[in-house]
């Protein structure tokens, strides 16, 4: 399949689940955020997606450059998010601020979690050349659905609230898509490595 249709598949699932999510939960945090918050935090989410995205197209084939290098791109969405909702958002005391963390964060993993199986799809279109990077990315993105979401029906604009709960959404699926990632490198290494020696002890 061709790198386009590849990369459209990927931004097709994202807005897919985004909208159907913000559709049955509701628009309650745009009501309550001013225009430039709004624009300027889903601009960022909606920037971040396209990168990784882009990048997750590229990890499929073997040989395809990076514009930008997959491990400072994660990282970069990490701190870039960061900083935008430091910037936006007041940090305030909250009462109930692990009860209603946990709300969101248990909301927005399942959203990750249900956009990371057609995400999955897609990716048995290509050649992973390293499942713990490409987990990892994929992971990131499909977490970052989920924060989308939260951004847009959450209206607990405590930054905290929303480092911990809609931020560590995508971390935790991140870390998620990582360790799966690894877990199939060590286990189609070991594979390799039993193969071998059966071979070698075949007269």
């Amino acid at each position: 399949m061709p790198a386009r249709y590849l990369f459209a598949a990927f931004i097709a699932i994202f807005i897919s689940f985004v909208s159907f999510a913000v559709y049955r939960m509701g628009a309650l945090a745009i009501a309550v955020m001013s225009p430039p918050q709004a624009g300027v935090i889903l601009g960022s989410l909606a920037i971040c997606a396209v990168l990784l995205a882009y990048s997750l197209v590229a990890q499929m084939v073997p040989g395809a450059r990076h514009s930008i290098h997959p491990k400072p791109l994660q990282v970069g969405t990490i701190i870039l998010l960061t900083v935008v909702i430091g910037a936006l958002f007041q940090f305030q005391y909250e009462p109930n601020f692990w009860a209603n963390g946990w709300t969101c964060l248990r909301a927005g993993i399942l959203l990750g979690v249900l956009t990371a199986g057609p995400f999955w799809l897609v990716l048995r279109r290509g050649a992973i050349l390293s499942p713990s990077l490409t987990g990892a990315a994929t992971g990131l993105l499909a977490g970052l659905a989920g924060t989308t979401v939260l951004e847009v029906h959450c209206p607990n604009h405590n930054a905290w609230h929303i480092l911990v709960s809609h931020i560590g959404v995508s971390m935790l699926c991140a870390i998620a898509g990582l360790v799966i990632g690894l877990t199939s490198e060590i286990t189609d290494r070991g594979s390799v490595r039993l193969r071998h020696r059966i071979g070698l002890r075949q007269p």
